[in-house]
């Protein structure tokens, strides 16, 4: 086994993982021949005279302490990953990805659309009520299994079971987003089925004939201790049209040259089939849904428990209501807020007490 790597220290010639303003101050810094950017984060940097340091902010349930983490990193090493840049990416390092054609996620990139998040009821809701999690709801998507894209995708204009298509539909309230609100949108024939969507047109499509196993999804994914993690994230990389940004820089941390690259990973097919059946699984729990979060949802109605990939938690209950503000926005009148997604807490402090007009014990 190979030496493990350093934790928040950086020394030259050797490995190392450390929090973002250290990656920020080692960019374009003499010590470094070279960076590469997500967005504006430094995601690792190659020292001068040899050794890389990434980033430690991808794991955010190990990068805490030198013990947890370098137990993580043990592991990897165990199970042949070196070095991996994030949860995801060991996942990548184990299972082969299938290269899907330019063509193919050209065609539904552009109407490719996320988890579904909604205040379906937004209000003071003086009810006993329970908020439900999907366990590992990506990965009992991709557990269910996947089409094999790999030995080619045929072109179809004909709504087929086995196949994902550009539709115009008419958008339909009560179901979930992109089809409540667009007109163009990707889905396959369950979806249309499941939301009794009215179809204007099939711009076109795509059908397959033989599949993958989930089983080896699953299998890659729970090899690990920490399998949880890669579960919630394995699916990210064929969703993700980021590009990664490179920076060469020379003796006096100049930048020398610059360039991006693109995600070979990309497969708009697989993730589309993969965010699809979490939002049809949500959408058929059978209960009335107030509050929808990616893959949990607040409801006054009960579902059987079940500890299983794909089964329901039963995470909170809220025996006197909860007040509902907006998606990702909601708690208990009198006690601390429990979510608040898009804004920060100061703020959340100014605005929460005027929308519940009672007395608030937020809290630090």
């Amino acid at each position: 086994m190979s030496k493990l790597p350093l934790y928040k220290s950086v020394v030259i010639g050797e490995d190392s993982y450390h929090v973002k303003g250290a990656l920020d101050m080692l960019a374009g810094s003499t010590d470094v021949t070279r960076a590469w950017y997500k967005g504006q984060n430094v995601a690792s940097v190659q020292l001068r005279g040899g050794g890389v340091v990434k980033s430690l902010h991808q794991f955010d349930r190990h990068g805490h302490t030198e013990e947890t983490f370098l137990s993580l990193m043990e592991e990897c090493q165990r199970h042949g990953v070196e070095r991996p840049a994030s949860y995801s990416s060991v996942f990548h390092e184990k299972f082969k990805s299938p290269r899907v054609s330019f063509s193919v996620n050209k065609y539904f990139a552009d109407e490719f659309a996320g988890g579904w998040q909604e205040a379906i009821e937004p209000g003071m809701h003086q009810q006993h009520l329970r908020k439900y999690d999907l366990n590992s709801a990506y990965l009992w998507a991709g557990s269910q299994g996947l089409p094999n894209v790999s030995r080619g995708l045929d072109y179809s204009e004909q709504i087929k079971p086995n196949g994902l298509y550009l539709l115009e539909i008419v958008p339909k309230i009560g179901t979930p987003f992109p089809f409540c609100r667009t007109r163009l949108v990707v889905a396959e024939a369950e979806d249309v089925e499941t939301y009794s969507l009215e179809v204007l047109r099939v711009v076109g499509g795509v059908t397959w004939g033989s599949g993958v196993s989930g089983q080896q999804i699953i299998d890659t994914v729970q090899r690990f201790s920490f399998w949880k993690q890669i579960g919630r994230s394995y699916w990210g990389r064929w969703a993700s049209n980021r590009k990664v940004r490179c920076r060469t820089f020379d003796y006096f941390g100049d930048v020398r040259k610059e360039w991006e690259l693109g995600n070979p990973f990309r497969n708009y097919v697989w993730a589309t089939i993969i965010v699809n059946r979490v939002k049809r699984r949500l959408f058929t729990s059978g209960v009335k849904m107030l509050h929808v979060f990616v893959d949990s949802i607040i409801t006054p109605g009960i579902l059987p428990i079940n500890e299983k990939i794909g089964g329901w938690k039963l995470e909170k209950e809220y025996p006197t209501g909860l007040k509902i503000l907006g998606t990702g926005w909601y708690g208990v009148p009198g006690q601390k807020p429990e979510k608040h997604v898009g804004m920060s807490l100061e703020e959340h402090r100014q605005e929460w007490p005027r929308h519940v007009k009672v007395g608030v014990a937020l809290g630090e």
